[in-house]
């Protein structure tokens, strides 16, 4: 089964949540900013210093990553461990189409995969965030791959 089929939506299953502001809402000189995962990761080192904002960021994380793990099995069944961030640029044409973390999952009491990689992406200019959880089924092998397959399948569903 070839994921860049519309015959194969089962596999890029997805779910749409509205009013979600994770990772992260920071109020930052009496106005909200939406954080990134990306870049909490990369100031990582500089906010362990800060013992009360790590823990808080750390909990943060935490969280997003929790959210991503009961989406894949609520979509896809069996038991979610979380295994690693991967950070993903996908270029097309010389232009960055995509960017941010992929959050790769072992799968048990799954019987299509043994893997599964999910992130989440904003919904246009408001705070919702979409999740996404696609599983580690031919050809997706990698959570490159998974994004590029999400990516074309959006691309054919928007032109139906």
């Amino acid at each position: 089964m070839n994921p860049y089929d519309e015959k194969s939506s089962a596999v890029l299953k997805t779910a749409a949540f509205t009013n979600f502001a994770t990772p992260a809402d920071l109020e930052i000189g009496g106005h909200v900013e939406l954080v990134s995962l990306g870049r909490l990761l990369l100031y990582w080192p500089l906010l362990r210093r800060f013992k009360p904002v790590y823990k808080y960021f750390e909990e943060l994380i935490h969280m997003a990553i929790n959210e991503l793990k009961e989406t894949v099995e609520r979509l896809h069944g069996g038991t979610a461990t979380h295994v690693e961030t991967v950070p993903v640029k996908e270029v097309f044409e010389g232009k960055t189409i995509w960017q941010g973390d992929v959050e790769v999952f072992d799968l048990q009491n799954n019987p299509k995969a043994t893997r599964a990689y999910a992130w989440m992406h904003g919904l246009d200019d408001t705070r919702a965030k979409r999740h996404v959880a696609v599983l580690h089924v031919p050809p997706i092998d990698s959570p490159q791959a998974a994004v590029k397959a999400v990516i074309v399948y959006e691309y054919r569903q928007q032109k139906k």
